[in-house]
């Protein structure tokens, strides 16, 4: 089976209208998310994420640091 990843690279924060992320390699904002993010909260040190995966038909709720990697078959968070 083909391994799926979230990867959470960096966060910048100044406060939670204004922020910047870096998630599977693209740079996101307030106003541009990936679409199978349904729901996110970003704090200075991690952010609270719930994810829609459609392979697994279900929303996953993950809280993820900078340099985490969350392996989404597995269910597992690997250091990045």
């Amino acid at each position: 089976p083909v391994r799926r990843l979230i990867q959470l690279s960096g966060i910048a924060y100044s406060n939670p209208d204004r922020w910047m992320i870096w998630l599977n390699g693209q740079r996101l904002t307030p106003g541009n998310l990936l679409p199978e993010i349904v729901d996110l909260k970003v704090y200075k040190n991690y952010i609270d994420l719930k994810w829609c995966d459609r392979g697994l038909r279900k929303i996953i709720k993950i809280r993820m640091r900078p340099n985490q990697i969350y392996d989404i078959t597995s269910g597992v968070m690997l250091p990045g």
